[in-house]
């Protein structure tokens, strides 16, 4: 990223990623008392309000890239480069160049941020309710990528962050319940003629007792 030096800080941290929120609150009698709403041509206003919904998808969200191809695309000009030119002033109005290049709405990057506050301690929340329920401690490291964390409940590290022996405790469990399962339905299929041919058939049911290890008949 290029730090332009004389130019002011973003209005959001760099890593104000709302591009999970399907909506962007808007200020009603904010917008319609602004300098921007009375002075816009019609087209510069629809391109206007147009780059306000698309900068909240952005990242870092509430800016745009100074790129006059792209911007003509997130108006809804397409290839019109010219179209974009001609309303490009108006269609900026109150945006602000910051030092990384971008530019920022002082208004959206407001209701960005009050967004992302939302998100982090919905986040937490949540992070902290599994912690509850599992029993394990709070991560407060990285989150985890799109698709992680949705393990089954025998491995609970991927939930909520249990520690080495829990994770060794649980893993032991379950093959001692794999291999008691793979032991009953052994005894369970012995045929008629080796329960028959076993000692003392019809006085008592015969003991067999199985090798943990490779789970035959002894």
């Amino acid at each position: 990223m290029t730090v332009i030096n004389n130019l002011p800080a973003p209005l959001v941290p760099p890593d104000c990623d709302i591009t999970d929120f399907k909506f962007m609150p808007v200020d009603i009698s904010r917008l319609f008392d602004s300098d921007f709403n009375a002075q816009s041509t019609d087209s510069e206003w629809r391109a206007g309000v147009t780059l306000w919904l698309k900068s909240f998808h952005q990242v870092p969200a509430a800016s745009l890239p100074d790129n006059d191809t792209i911007l003509a695309r997130l108006a809804e000009f397409g290839r019109d480069i010219d179209g974009w030119i001609s309303v490009k002033a108006g269609a900026l109005y109150g945006w602000v160049k910051c030092s990384d290049g971008r530019f920022y709405h002082p208004v959206v990057a407001e209701k960005a941020i009050e967004a992302w506050r939302r998100k982090q301690k919905q986040r937490e929340k949540g992070k902290a309710g599994n912690a509850k329920r599992w029993g394990a401690r709070l991560d407060h490291g990285n989150e985890p990528a799109d698709g992680q964390g949705c393990q089954s409940h025998d491995d609970r590290t991927g939930i909520a962050g249990g520690s080495p022996d829990d994770r060794t405790t649980i893993a032991r469990d379950r093959d001692s319940r794999q291999r008691q399962g793979k032991n009953l339905n052994r005894k369970c299929n012995l045929s008629i003629g080796e329960r028959r041919n076993a000692p003392n058939w019809g006085e008592s049911e015969p003991d067999y007792s199985f090798d943990d290890t490779t789970g035959e008949v002894k």
